[in-house]
């Protein structure tokens, strides 16, 4: 028969001591900062996707996340996706803030890159941003058009992230195009 010791309802033992471990309030993340981590694990392995293998050699990647992005480049369909899934986890264990400004180092310096943000024209690039950044850009946004409807991009960008993708989504994503395109007319 073993002795278990008393807990008060506020989590603590009969000694006042608290009953979880000391480690575990700083692992509880609220939702919104889930959220954000999860955004940014997505960017990174979009970016990482992106890249061409001798870019990657010269990120040194540890070598099971750099079979990771091989093959996620190689799927395609359902089997992308639960690839990407798996990158995801792998990127949590990984230091994002190095990987980034490895990444950000890199990224001026490639073919494909620079390609890409010069064909890209400014509605592609703020419809981008607004779906990554959030309520940042469109802070940003704002500020650059002071005639923007806040609360409608806010509500056209929830609409055109939620997942899985819906007609819904696709239409919130046309409407934010057209009103982002709207805006830098004017």
């Amino acid at each position: 028969m073993s002795i278990r010791s008393r807990q008060s309802p506020g989590g603590r033992d009969a000694n006042g001591a608290s009953a979880e471990p000391e480690g575990a309030e700083r692992s509880r993340r609220s939702h919104r900062e889930k959220g954000e981590e999860r955004k940014l694990l997505i960017a990174v392995a979009e970016r990482l996707a992106a890249l061409r293998p001798y870019e990657l050699d010269q990120l040194e990647l540890d070598p099971d996340l750099r079979a990771a992005v091989d093959e996620l480049t190689a799927l395609s369909g359902s089997a992308k996706g639960r690839q990407a899934r798996f990158l995801h986890g792998l990127l949590r264990d990984e230091d994002l803030t190095a990987l980034t400004r490895r990444l950000d180092r890199g990224s001026g310096s490639t073919y494909v890159e620079r390609q890409t943000r010069v064909d890209q024209d400014p509605v592609s690039i703020w419809l981008t941003r607004l779906l990554a950044e959030g309520d940042a850009a469109v802070n940003d946004l704002v500020d650059a058009h002071p005639s923007a409807d806040r609360q409608q991009l806010r509500q056209l960008i929830r609409t055109a992230n939620k997942r899985p993708e819906t007609t819904t989504s696709e239409r919130a994503q046309r409407s934010l195009r057209a009103a982002i395109a709207e805006l830098l007319e004017t």
